[in-house]
């Protein structure tokens, strides 16, 4: 049986070819960074994206959290009938919060492919070149 690692080639470097961590950094640099003001703003989009993507898909639970509140806060009131039912509580908005981040959570996902195929085009294309 033929040895995998010895069915590739191995380039071999001689040392003072090979280069340093900063030289490495220094080469590598002008591709980590956008081309122009349009592709840095894309990349800046990009970026918050994420992370408001990050937050909106943490807040639902808390939503949901705040319309049992509200309808437990409610149940007690109504239980005790000692309260007028005018400080009663309907739960739309907790709900509506609730949907709004999950349209939220399905729209951002969008918002960041768009943004990131911008920028990684614009990085494809100037390592193209």
């Amino acid at each position: 049986n033929p040895d995998p690692e010895e069915a590739i080639p191995k380039k071999e470097f001689p040392k003072e070819k090979v280069p340093t961590w900063s030289e490495m950094t220094q080469i590598i640099t002008p591709y980590l960074k956008p081309s122009d003001t349009k592709h840095t703003f894309y990349a800046i989009c990009a970026l918050l994206s994420v992370i408001l993507g990050k937050i909106v898909n943490a807040l639902p639970p808390l939503a949901i959290r705040w319309a049992v509140d509200v309808v437990s806060s409610n149940t007690l009131l109504l239980t005790n009938n000692t309260t007028p039912t005018s400080t009663i509580q309907p739960p739309y908005l907790p709900i509506a919060a609730f949907v709004g981040l999950k349209v939220l959570s399905m729209l951002i996902p969008s918002l960041q492919n768009i943004t990131q195929r911008i920028v990684t085009h614009d990085v494809e294309r100037r390592f193209a070149t």
